[in-house]
């Protein structure tokens, strides 16, 4: 119906208000749809799973032992860690934990067997510790005899812990006998082995289309 109102020329007709409406569809097809979950796959790809099964720690008495200096020192734990680990070790770091005295001084600005020993240790928690707990760590470490069973008990634990988590050995449980330095030895590697699974697991994420 028109509705009739008085204007200066005289009546004029308003015509009245429409009021669109609007179908619940086409609401609903003006709500952003939402990105779709990311599928995560835990399975690791063959290339992984040999990286996994071929990885050895240098023996004990492999290790330079001749002084290398800051850069050669955080060049030669990067080189054999870096199909494991996704973070290096720098030489502002290992100063650091000179500074800090986590490790002991280089001699003449050379670092030996030992320094390295300890750096390997480190390199390999740093993913998972704050450097308080590093420090706490390397002092609970000291209480085995010599800086070789130090390093020979730490490489066997984690190379079997590693491929505990990625399925490549059958024990499952976490042998919890010894003294304190040989169960942290365990916890540090199987908390680093499972980072170091889930992040190969997570680059196989992809996207549902």
């Amino acid at each position: 119906m028109d509705i009739i109102k008085q204007g200066k020329n005289g009546t004029e007709k308003e015509k009245p208000e429409v009021t669109e409406q609007i179908n619940v569809n086409q609401l609903i097809s003006l709500v952003p749809e939402e990105e779709p979950a990311p599928v995560i796959k835990l399975e690791i790809t063959e290339e992984d799973q040999k990286t996994i099964e071929n990885f050895h720690f240098p023996a004990y008495n492999e290790i330079p032992d001749v002084g290398l200096f800051l850069e050669q020192t955080g060049k030669y734990i990067n080189e054999f860690l870096r199909p494991l680990l996704k973070t290096e070790l720098t030489g502002s770091m290992i100063s650091n934990y000179v500074k800090k005295k986590i490790i002991e001084s280089p001699v003449k600005k050379q670092y030996y067997r030992d320094h390295i020993v300890a750096l390997i240790l480190i390199a390999i928690a740093k993913p998972i510790l704050s450097l308080d707990s590093i420090s706490r760590m390397v002092e609970v470490e000291k209480t085995l005899s010599n800086s070789r069973e130090m390093y020979e008990t730490f490489c066997g634990i984690f190379e079997e812990t590693l491929k505990k988590t990625f399925h490549l050995s059958d024990e499952k449980q976490i042998d919890e006998d010894g003294d304190n330095a040989t169960i942290v030895m365990r916890y540090i590697s199987a908390a680093v082995s499972y980072k170091i699974f889930l992040d190969r697991c997570f680059e196989q994420t992809d996207t549902p289309t």
